[in-house]
């Protein structure tokens, strides 16, 4: 077994001996060297000194290496703050070896998971939010070995409450005397007021 096309001699070190027969059949384990693509040659010798050509070759692609995945969009921050019981997210993905093969999501608050649309670019649209916790989403990318890498971003869903407001000048009155006016200001909400601009 090797990485080498050329092939062995009788003499050459690493014949694996196996019990004589007319049919052979089995596994074994070999390291395939570094990242990147390999041929692995593999060459058989029987008791009358016969060495055959490269009678089994497979290509294996070794990748070791995570992809990376950011999340960008709405915020490429940790954490968001969101009005709508439902968003979108979006952002990238790379694998410098054997690709990224998909993208997938989870929100702990809900317990609903899914797949992403697109790979290197992606997006998630209509993720829908828990007002009563922390929506923490976990975006997940897998390259096509199997590696994995993600990213996360912590959501907190306050709905629309119905804040209103009203502002009035001098009371009301149209006309005024001085460029110094009084601005009568008055705002409700179900949960609290707390600025004005």
């Amino acid at each position: 077994l090797s990485t080498s096309f050329n092939t062995p001699s009788l003499t050459t070190a690493g014949w694996t001996s196996i019990r004589s027969t007319t049919s052979y059949t089995g596994s074994t384990t070999k390291s395939a060297g570094g990242t990147g693509s390999r041929t692995l040659y593999c060459w058989f010798k029987d008791g009358e000194g016969n060495i055959s050509a490269a009678a089994a070759t497979d290509i294996i692609y070794v990748d070791i290496q995570s992809p990376s995945v950011s999340i960008t969009s709405p915020t490429s921050a940790d954490t968001h703050t969101a009005t709508a019981a439902s968003i979108t997210l979006g952002g990238s993905a790379s694998d410098n070896e054997s690709g990224v093969k998909s993208v997938s999501w989870s929100n702990n608050a809900t317990g609903v998971s899914g797949i992403a649309s697109g790979t290197t670019s992606w997006s998630i649209s209509g993720l829908s939010l828990s007002s009563t916790q922390d929506n923490v989403i976990t975006v997940t990318a897998r390259d096509m070995a199997g590696n994995a890498m993600t990213d996360t971003i912590t959501i907190k869903y306050y709905p629309s409450t119905g804040l209103s407001g009203s502002i009035t000048i001098n009371s009301g009155v149209i006309h005024a005397t001085s460029n110094q006016v009084t601005l009568n200001l008055k705002a409700t909400d179900d949960k609290d007021v707390y600025a004005y601009q």
